[in-house]
Parts: structure tokens; C-alpha cells; sequence
């Protein structure tokens, strides 16, 4: 009885060994390096998103956000603000995140992915003063200043490649900024390229 659990105990381990040894084989040879572009922010929003990924195994990757903003936005739909008060407008002008990604496909590192993330995030706020009434209202903005923060936050979304190694992702979530009582925005359409 006790050679029976030693034989099926070595057994055991040898069986562990190979699978083990069989995936590190097969992810050793696959692309694991990915670099991506968020081309509809960079053509409708005037923002460019870099993103490179890292495929540590089947179902997991780590990687480096980047999100630049060339023209801050300053319209703002303000049907219920009074005239004459003060505004201040807040718009998220550079993030650099870290990410990590959990993928639940059995096609690896592709389909349904959740992402935590976090990193550095520069706002620029202004404070402005709405004046006048209707189509004839002035705003007179006083400065802006800018400031840094920390953030951290999750997303979720799909990722699909082909045999070439072309892939896309969508994906939205959000985060929360330590100090400023505030949030930001993680979101995208990025085409990229395995390699």
C-alpha cells in the first residue's frame, strides 16, 4: 500500500512536470510583445493613446498606457448654471498607467479581459466667469494651473487578433484620483501589431 502512494505520488509529478513543461514550450514560441494606437481618439478628440502590452502567459498580460490631450476641451453644456458665477473647468490633459490584464478566453490573450490599473495623471484646471445671458454670454477664464496626481482604477473589455498579428481592442473603464475627489476615464478603440 505505501509503494502504491509512492508510485502514484511520482506519477502525479511527473504528469505536473511535462504539462508545466509543455507550456512554458508553447508560450516561449508565440509573439508576446503587442504595440497599439487608439486611432479614433487621435482623429475625432484630438488625443493621442499609446499602449504596449506584454503577454506574460495564456491569460495574463502587463503594460504601459500613455494618453496625451493636444487641445484641452472648452465647451461645456451648461443649460442649468446661472449667469454670473464662477466655473471651473477640469480636463485630463497626460496619464501614464501601468496595466494589468486577466483574459477569460480559451484562445490566448484574446476575447473578454479585465484590467487593473494605475499611475501618474496631469489635470489642467481653469477658473472661468460666466457673464451675460443667452446666445450673448462671455466667459472670461482666469489661468490655468496644472496639477498631478496618482490614480488607480479598473476597465474591462474585448480583445481579437488574427494570424498575422493584428489585433484590436475595445474596452472602457475608469479610475479614481487620490487627493482630488475626482475621476478618470479609461477608454478606447486601439489597432495594434503582435510581434
Amino acid at each position: 500500500m505505501e509503494n502504491m502512494k509512492k508510485i502514484t505520488l511520482i506519477a502525479l509529478l511527473l504528469a505536473l512536470t511535462w504539462q508545466v513543461g509543455a507550456e512554458t514550450q508553447e508560450t516561449s514560441t508565440r509573439k508576446k510583445n503587442e504595440l497599439k494606437l487608439d486611432v479614433v481618439s487621435l482623429i475625432v478628440g484630438s488625443m493621442l493613446k499609446v499602449e504596449y502590452e506584454y503577454l506574460i502567459n495564456n491569460w495574463s498580460s502587463a503594460g504601459v498606457a500613455t494618453f496625451y490631450q493636444f487641445s484641452p476641451w472648452t465647451s461645456v453644456i451648461a443649460d442649468d448654471i446661472e449667469f454670473g458665477s464662477w466655473l471651473n473647468f477640469t480636463d485630463t490633459k497626460m496619464q501614464l498607467l501601468g496595466t494589468y490584464r486577466l483574459y477569460f478566453d480559451e484562445k490566448p490573450t484574446s476575447g473578454f479581459f479585465i484590467e487593473g490599473n494605475m499611475g501618474l495623471i496631469a489635470r489642467d484646471q481653469k477658473a472661468s466667469f460666466l457673464a451675460g445671458g443667452g446666445p450673448f454670454s462671455n466667459v472670461y477664464t482666469y489661468g490655468y494651473e496644472t496639477y498631478y496626481t496618482f490614480g488607480i482604477g479598473i476597465a474591462s473589455g474585448f480583445k481579437v487578433y488574427n494570424t498575422k498579428g493584428t489585433t484590436l481592442d475595445i474596452f472602457v473603464g475608469g479610475g479614481w484620483m487620490f487627493g482630488y475627489n475626482d475621476v478618470y476615464l479609461r477608454s478606447g478603440i486601439f489597432l495594434g501589431k503582435r510581434f
